[in-house]
């Protein structure tokens, strides 16, 4: 049986988010990141009990729109009324923190991204990572008790959002300035937006107190955290460059790559006073990409994989452990040579759990994960339960076979019983090729949610299938 945690894995290349592990800030599309955590469970689970979630659909007023329960049926998204301000948001229980789609509560915040704010052409069809100028976008609000969503306000900005108590950090970059890079607070007690400070967010602690951004503006990348707009530290200098990998809760953890190409992992206190947990073994060959993060309490886990040249061929892979702010912690608990189902220069590295008896183990796909089949399944919308069955979400959701016409997923994202998924309709066209990639041409972008499926060994889903966008 799988075990959960209270975190979050955000896989990089699409964004595939999974449940229980702490999001990494890996460059998009990853996969990585669909998610359920067992406090939300918890929560969900005393509220049925004591009767305060029912089961019926409030009635549809002019800012939401209930989702037919017939599948594959398309629906419109709200009307562009906004409600009225909400006050802070709590962060005891958010999932997919710096994702395209952000659990705080009850409720899953997203910008309704529109074909204005991306390039026409792409290589891969991975659209999404085209977001360079700031578009203004509607924050929608989905309610996953009613499956209804409403319009909260207009944000402006590019990539993931990060919830902390004021409400969202979002990147922002000015027109024609590559490097002016800098973060914008949106505040969602009133709806207005401001500059935060300098750099590309990449994650919040669990407090959503604290902000850590790259910066790229001096004469060399400086990894900063922040707190209430005031920088608390700053890691980097000439030949060195501190990665960020997550947090575990207020503690960062970063890895550095020094002038010499070692690679040392490192946590930093919610002070900014560092400590270097241990060296990655100097074995492996090509660049180190963290694919997974997690901790459980003060513990981490990180995997590794490691890449050669422009195709982005595996070569190797590790998992290491350490414990936060102990110094020479850091250990080796997995290797390439400990996984037989990794092959090299292909596929994909192995993803990391923690069982019941407390044990690490790795599997090709983890449960409550949701992803497009292959092959003659190609088509279909598929997840694994919690005692890693596959099960069917959706059948021929989309035509996924990346020849001539197709869509192409963008995004998946889950949280408790509900997935959020972001696909492009697409056609394949030379003049996006780089070399011996093919690209692709933007001619259609679709948001949609699929409540009710039901992640346990039962199985099994409502079939419903509502659209927030057709564009």
């Amino acid at each position: 049986m799988f075990m959960r945690h209270n975190n979050m894995l955000k896989l990089t290349g699409l964004i595939l988010t999974v449940s229980l592990m702490a999001a990494g800030c890996g460059k998009e599309p990853e996969e990585a990141d669909n998610t359920r955590t067992e406090s939300h469970v918890r929560e969900r689970e005393e509220k049925e009990d004591k009767g305060e979630v029912s089961e019926e659909k409030p009635e549809e007023t002019e800012n939401t729109k209930e989702g037919s329960a017939e599948e594959g049926t398309e629906e419109e998204g709200t009307k562009e009324e906004t409600t009225a301000p909400e006050a802070e948001l709590s962060m005891q229980s958010v999932d997919n923190n710096g994702s395209y789609f952000v659990r705080v509560g009850d409720k899953v915040y997203f910008r309704n991204i529109s074909l204005q704010g991306l390039e026409e052409g792409a290589i891969f069809g991975e659209f999404l990572g085209t977001e360079n100028e700031p578009v203004s976008c509607p924050l929608l609000a989905y309610d996953l008790n009613s499956n209804e969503w409403e319009k909260i306000g207009d944000i402006e900005g590019t990539g993931p959002l990060y919830a902390c108590p004021e409400g969202f950090y979002i990147g922002y970059c000015r027109p024609g300035q590559f490097y002016d890079y800098n973060v914008q607070l949106y505040d969602i007690s009133t709806g207005n937006q401001e500059e935060y400070c300098k750099g590309i967010p990449c994650g919040v602690s669990e407090s959503g107190n604290i902000l850590v951004v790259e910066d790229y503006s001096g004469q060399v990348t400086m990894t900063r955290m922040i707190k209430e707009g005031k920088e608390i530290a700053a890691f980097g200098g000439e030949n060195m460059f501190y990665q960020y990998c997550g947090f575990a809760g207020e503690n960062l953890i970063m890895l550095l790559r020094d002038a010499d190409e070692r690679y040392t992992v490192c946590s930093a206190d919610e002070n900014g006073n560092i400590t270097e947990l241990g060296t990655l073994d100097e074995e492996a060959y090509g660049y180190p990409e963290i694919k997974q993060f997690f901790n459980v309490g003060d513990k981490i886990y990180i995997s590794i994989g490691y890449f050669e040249g422009t195709g982005h061929f595996l070569s190797s892979w590790m998992a290491v452990e350490a414990e936060c702010g102990k110094a020479g912690s850091l250990a080796t608990v997995k290797t390439f040579e400990d996984v037989d189902y990794m092959t090299y220069g292909e596929g994909e590295v192995p993803k990391l759990y923690i069982d019941e008896g407390g044990v690490l183990c790795d599997a090709r796909n983890l449960p409550y994960e949701v992803f497009m089949g292959s092959g003659d399944e190609e088509n279909n919308l598929y997840y694994l339960t919690d005692i890693f069955d596959r099960e069917m979400l959706a059948e021929d959701f989309i035509d996924n076979d990346y020849e001539d016409n197709c869509q192409i997923i963008q995004d998946i994202t889950a949280t408790y019983d509900t997935v959020f998924i972001i696909y492009a309709d697409a056609e394949m066209d030379s003049d996006y090729d780089i070399g011996w990639r093919t690209g692709y041409k933007l001619t259609g972008w679709h948001i949609c949610a699929i409540p009710g499926f039901d992640h346990t060994h039962m199985g099994g889903s409502n079939g419903q299938i509502i659209h927030i966008k057709d564009e």
